[in-house]
């Protein structure tokens, strides 16, 4: 099983858990689930991001002319900034398995709209 199963597979034990508890129509269940969806999704936001720049010192938040950096530059800024768009991410989650050895971009964009 895969780190990727793992995730969702507890994305849905959340979420089957979350309805019996509260109902589908109940305002709690809606953002019980999206907390729900955070917590779970979050670290895989994390985990799949690309890691600096070789040669560069992450304690230093300036630009290389030395003037001071934008906020969104600072460590703490850029996780807020990452924690507010999770609340864009769906509710649902599925995951597509295709027979195509090689799914094309524009066949996952197609079933994604």
């Amino acid at each position: 099983m895969t780190g990727l199963q793992a995730l969702l597979g507890l994305h849905r034990t959340f979420t089957c858990r979350l309805r019996l508890r509260f109902g589908t129509w109940n305002w709690t269940w809606r953002s019980y689930c999206c907390a729900a969806s955070d917590a779970v999704l979050a670290p895989l936001g994390f985990a799949l991001r690309q890691p600096p720049a070789i040669g560069g010192n992450s304690l230093d938040h300036r630009h290389p002319r030395g003037e001071p950096a934008p906020l969104a530059a600072h460590p703490w800024l850029q996780w807020h900034e990452d924690a507010s768009s999770l609340k864009k991410l769906p509710v649902h989650v599925d995951l597509v398995i295709s027979e195509e050895p090689e799914p094309s971009f524009s066949d996952i964009a197609s079933l994604m709209v």
